[in-house]
């Protein structure tokens, strides 16, 4: 998924859940954060202290990252591609190809496991950054079904079809043939899984016909986290309003820019002029809305200052109080308990074994 579903349609799931507008807003800047949160490494303050942050994605063609079995473990397994274990519950599946059981799965056991890991640390100061981190993932896994988050012939595709006859030289242009080199998560399908408006198929690696509905995918997805979220907040489960629950599909369908920014502001038009039942936004609220992964109004310049796009490892951060309580900094620190609780709690709970174990990484 892209920004438009990771931000816009997680904010507008988190208002309907009863989450305020300044709880929503975080929870869904933290869930589209993780897609653009690519630095790693140590800090270096002017107090002379230090402070360790870790990735949660890459760049699609850092094929230094790509070819790097550790990074794909540490990253995409526990922020994109978390393992399914074929939909079955820990200690089941274990008769299963282990490859077969690290392709990622909507909705699994595995991933209900992860919403109570979260739900466990919703009294931490970082709970609504852990929340968009965990609503993140678990709404890649249902664009991400089929994919694993490791090197692996798994996810190799072929003879893709589609019905967007509007973008069919665009789609028959594109080539996968460099990634079906590095065939790592649904690189060798390009974009097309995170695209919400496309009807497609495809032949996977053992020659099966796999369709997708993208449009009615995201819609389940759609449904799921707006329930997940009600338990998150201990709210009696229900379905989406109904009309809710139509304007969120006819978006899917309708809004077929191929370019997920764009996608995005077309979303948040509709939200700020009261497109779902919560309401409209006013002009503070809708401001405040806006999404920026760097520079003035970002996380990160709001926690380390101007000097923050300078991230090259060299720059002496000025240290300020504020950066303890920062958005960025909370943000950071639960990004490495999702990843611990990921690597080395739940999945040796289901006996997944990764290329590279978590005790390893």
């Amino acid at each position: 998924m892209q920004i438009d579903f990771h931000h816009a349609v997680t904010y507008v799931l988190a208002r309907l859940a009863g989450f305020s507008h300044d709880d929503s807003r975080t929870i869904a800047y933290a869930a589209q954060y993780v897609d653009d949160c690519r630095n790693a490494g140590r800090l270096t303050i002017d107090t002379g202290a230090t402070y360790d942050r870790i990735a949660s994605a890459h760049k699609t063609f850092d094929v230094m990252h790509h070819c790097d079995m550790k990074e794909d473990c540490r990253v995409w397994v526990p922020f994109h591609f978390l393992p399914g274990n074929v939909g079955k519950v820990a200690g089941e599946a274990v008769n299963e190809p282990m490859m077969k059981r690290l392709v990622c799965t909507p909705d699994s056991p595995l991933a209900t496991d992860m919403w109570a890991a979260c739900c466990a640390a919703k009294n931490d100061a970082n709970a609504l950054h852990r929340l968009g981190i965990t609503t993140h993932v678990y709404e890649d896994t249902f664009a991400h079904c089929f994919f694993a988050g490791v090197l692996d012939t798994v996810n190799h595709v072929s003879d893709i079809t589609h019905g967007a006859e509007q973008f069919r030289e665009l789609i028959d242009n594109l080539t996968s043939k460099i990634l079906e080199l590095i065939p790592l998560g649904h690189g060798a399908a390009l974009t097309f899984p995170d695209w919400p408006f496309l009807v497609w198929a495809y032949k996977s690696s053992d020659g099966t016909i796999t369709p997708r509905d993208n449009p009615h995918q995201f819609t389940l997805a759609s449904e799921q986290v707006f329930r997940r979220f009600l338990a998150y907040r201990g709210m009696p489960d229900r379905n989406l309003p109904e009309a809710d629950r139509a304007a969120l599909e006819n978006a899917f369908r309708a809004y077929t820019d191929t370019d997920g920014g764009a996608r995005h502001s077309r979303w948040h038009k509709l939200i700020r002029e009261g497109g779902f039942s919560f309401g409209g936004l006013s002009q503070e609220q809708a401001e405040s809305l806006v999404y920026a992964d760097r520079g003035p109004g970002s996380w990160k310049y709001q926690a380390l200052g101007p000097d923050a796009d300078r991230d090259d490892g060299r720059i002496v951060f000025h240290y300020t109080p504020e950066f303890e309580t920062s958005d960025w900094r909370l943000f950071h620190e639960a990004l490495k308990s999702h990843q611990e609780q990921v690597l080395n709690s739940l999945l040796p709970k289901y006996g997944l074994s990764l290329p590279l174990t978590a005790a390893a990484i």
